[in-house]
């Protein structure tokens, strides 16, 4: 069994208990997608990513410096990202064993990287995989990757049963083709949704509300390591943060989780 999950925007270097550290799969595609985005502007970036100049300014100067000689260059993945589903995650708690697991039995889905180990080794950049980035491959970053992505994620499960949660954003998880994965590979894709009931209106309704939903998932990765989980069902006692599982609303493949 393994998980995916979304990157971050935010970014900040966090200390992690191990000395391990690797190299991107795809070192040679990320340099030649920090090479076009060496030749933007600022406005440029501002108009393709739809953001302010200080933010595009910043990554600017995060391009311009990209150290694309040195695959090693940087802090491990799960270390620097920094956003809500990294906050559930909370990678600096986990010990080296859980670590270790972790790169075993969990990616992070990226647009620059493509597909990551945890502690994979990247530098600071912003590029979602939504962006419409021209590239020689494509007017766009699903086009870049392809099936790459695809098939180096399956490459990572071995005999036996094979299950893939999806703990990824829509934008993400797209790049991956999940009937290929299915019908070539024999995975099947398992998605948790994490829902809150509306108690302030008192009208019982249940919706998913997106920052609580991308810390979830992290929770439920983190969950999937400390417990060494290789069963899809073993999910359904994930009840962290108040979180229960719902299977009168879930599907096979669709875990829906209340709270």
């Amino acid at each position: 069994m393994f998980a995916v999950v979304s990157p971050a925007k935010k970014m900040k270097p966090t200390a992690l208990k191990t000395s391990v550290l690797t190299t991107p799969v795809f070192s040679s595609q990320t340099k030649a997608l920090v090479e076009v985005m060496q030749t933007k502007t600022t406005q440029d970036l501002r108009d393709l990513m739809k953001v302010s100049e200080k933010i595009a300014n910043l990554n600017v100067e995060r391009f311009s410096t990209f150290d694309t000689e040195n695959a090693s260059a940087g802090d491990p993945a799960v270390g620097l990202f920094a956003g809500d589903t990294y906050v559930g995650l909370d990678a600096q708690s986990l010990t080296e064993d859980d670590l270790d697991y972790a790169q075993k039995h969990f990616g992070i889905l990226s647009g620059l990287y493509g597909l990551l180990a945890p502690l994979d080794t990247i530098q600071p950049y912003r590029l979602e995989m939504g962006t419409k980035l021209k590239t020689e491959k494509g007017k766009n970053l699903y086009q870049f990757w392809g099936d790459q992505v695809t098939d180096t994620l399956a490459a990572k499960f071995g005999e036996g049963s094979k299950y893939l949660i999806n703990l990824a954003s829509n934008e993400y998880f797209s790049v991956l083709n999940p009937q290929r994965l299915q019908d070539e590979f024999g995975i099947t894709t398992i998605t948790p949704v994490f829902k809150e009931i509306d108690k302030k209106n008192g009208t019982g309704k249940m919706k998913i509300i997106s920052f609580n939903a991308k810390r979830a998932r992290g929770m439920m990765a983190r969950y999937m390591i400390q417990h060494r989980l290789d069963t899809p069902t073993a999910l359904q006692q994930f009840t962290d943060g108040g979180y229960s599982f719902r299977k009168d609303l879930s599907s096979d493949t669709e875990y829906i989780f209340v709270r």
